[in-house]
């Protein structure tokens, strides 16, 4: 499979860079970040991790990929991977972007009408956020009831990560069990 190729998916998607994929992406201590740029750092566990998204990320391109950490330029993702393995036709492979790109910003717009707006924050921690500042006024019945659109997006979405991409994750909502139990609406 050409290179060439599989970078413009790469630039295409950049769904580990812009929070989509990842909240935090972990430095290695040679990994040098230039904080002056808006990037920002926090310690996890005792190591320095990068808070998605990332703000050397900029349409789509990376503004420091001569200098980008190593995990970033060791990445790649499952689709990619398959991609390069002659798994996945590129025309496969861009339309699960497609997707994923397309479910993002309906949650993202789904989300700022719920009055969840920070943009420097990767779309878990706004659904974490949403749902706990939500349950404390609401029963989860009427969290669910209020915001089922966008937690069957979101959980879609994640699906589609897990499934095309290969994404991990780690916690699961209060809201995901009760959600694909009581839907059909889940592709």
């Amino acid at each position: 499979m050409s290179s060439c190729a599989a970078s413009d998916l790469c630039i295409k998607c950049g769904a580990c860079c812009d929070g989509t994929a990842f909240g935090q992406v972990p430095l290695e201590d040679t990994d040098l970040v230039d904080v002056s740029m808006g990037m920002n750092l926090l310690e996890a566990g005792g190591k320095r991790v990068l808070k998605q998204p990332c703000a050397a990320h900029i349409n789509n391109t990376c503004t420091i990929y001569s200098q980008r950490p190593s995990i970033c330029s060791d990445y790649e993702c499952k689709l990619l991977k398959e991609y390069m393995d002659g798994e996945v036709s590129v025309y496969n492979a861009h339309e699960a972007i497609d997707r994923l790109k397309s479910l993002k910003r309906e949650i993202e717009m789904l989300l700022k009408t719920a009055g969840t707006e920070n943009d420097r924050d990767d779309i878990h921690l706004k659904m974490w956020s949403l749902e706990k500042e939500a349950l404390t006024r609401l029963t989860i019945e009427q969290f669910h009831n209020l915001h089922r659109p966008l937690l069957l997006k979101y959980e879609v979405l994640k699906r589609l990560l897990t499934n095309s991409f290969g994404v991990v994750f780690k916690r699961e909502s209060s809201f995901a069990k009760t959600i694909i139990e009581d839907s059909t609406d889940l592709g």
